[in-house]
């Protein structure tokens, strides 16, 4: 399966090929309908290293929206008596208004949210005429604002701290100045302001060029955006790769069986931060057949390689018995993986005992 570049790093290949002379430690910043993406990246002599990336996608534009459409729901419901969510179509028309209303108030301190003919009541027809300030919306929405600060400092504070030279928006909703303000005070640069289809899509380009050997002057060192673990026995994870690790990258691992003449293991990989398995992302899973021996005895090596372009493989095999499976992540994996997490009851791997417990 071929890696998806990060929207944030695709921005930022763009920037090191524009005539901006964005260069340094750059802070890339987008905020789409459904998430907040977040990048630190290295420009310098057309190489663009990637430094960390984090965000969310619990959080993004669309929730702005949503907190402007309960408040006309309530300005509604006071106003006529009605619950204009009861309509789908009411509710429908209103995300649009909400939207442009958003929308104005990147530039404007106050507009007008006009929706004609929107419920029936009583008295015949009723139309939505209500005006929305900016500092209403700050107010609406200072809880979304303070909740993108905890992925923005994290990203940063993966990066190392380093002491970040530009900063730069990336889309509408980037551009709302409570969130703009959050930018520059988290970053210390006043944010730079960018169009996301067209700088996202000119990188993502200069990335398949690059990759396809048909671009030589730019040099793209990418990380792991999330951490690549293996699920034990006992349902929790032992991370292999860490988050932001730079690739390419491999790592082995020495395992042992979790029980005594054990014939077979499951090898099952995920990605997140959790030391649950069961709340990481799985990527896919194999099952490995084992030679019988003791609990707990180091014979089974795991190996996770990821290459240049993100490309995840696990290998493992069984010492003993000689016997060795790989599997690289692919669509296949990944739709199997959601259709059905592998069960490692009586077959999961577990950390290998140390020498003397063996002896």
């Amino acid at each position: 399966m071929k890696k998806l570049i990060a929207a944030p790093v695709a921005a930022g290949v763009a920037l090191a090929r524009s005539s901006l002379g964005v260069e340094g430690n750059v802070a890339v910043v987008g905020l789409s309908p459904v998430s907040l993406d977040v990048a630190v990246l290295d420009i310098n002599d057309g190489v663009v290293q990637v430094a960390s990336v984090g965000g969310t996608t619990h959080l993004g534009g669309g929730d702005w929206d949503e907190r402007i459409v309960a408040w006309l729901v309530d300005e509604f419901r006071v106003r006529e008596d009605v619950d204009l969510l009861e309509d789908p179509v009411a509710g429908a028309r209103l995300r649009e208004a909400a939207e442009r209303a958003r929308e104005a108030l990147l530039s404007a301190e106050t507009t007008r949210i006009e929706v004609p003919y929107i419920a029936f009541g009583s008295g015949g027809p009723k139309s939505l005429d209500v005006e929305l300030t900016r500092s209403t919306l700050d107010d609406l929405t200072a809880e979304l604002v303070y909740a993108c600060r905890v992925p923005l400092q994290q990203t940063l504070d993966d990066a190392g701290g380093r002491r970040i030279d530009h900063a730069v928006l990336v889309g509408r909703s980037a551009r709302m100045p409570a969130f703009e303000s959050l930018v520059a005070t988290e970053t210390g640069q006043e944010p730079r302001k960018l169009t996301a289809a067209e700088i996202v899509a000119e990188g993502a380009c200069v990335v398949a060029a690059v990759r396809a050997g048909e671009v030589n002057d730019l040099l793209l060192l990418d990380v792991i955006p999330l951490t690549l673990a293996i699920e034990l026995h006992d349902g929790t994870v032992l991370p292999l790769i860490e988050r932001n690790t730079t690739i390419p990258t491999r790592r082995a691992v020495l395992l042992a069986a979790a029980g005594d003449e054990q014939r077979s293991t499951v090898v099952h990989v995920v990605e997140g931060e959790s030391g649950l398995s069961a709340e990481n992302r799985s990527l896919g899973w194999f099952e490995l057949e084992l030679q019988p021996g003791g609990r707990g005895d180091p014979n089974i090596e795991v190996v996770v390689d990821v290459d240049a372009v993100g490309t995840i493989t696990i290998s493992a095999t069984d010492r003993p018995g000689r016997i060795t499976q790989s599997m690289t992540i692919d669509e296949a994996t990944l739709a199997d993986a959601r259709r059905e997490r592998p069960s490692v009851t009586g077959r999961g791997l577990a950390a290998a005992r140390p020498s003397a417990e063996r002896a």
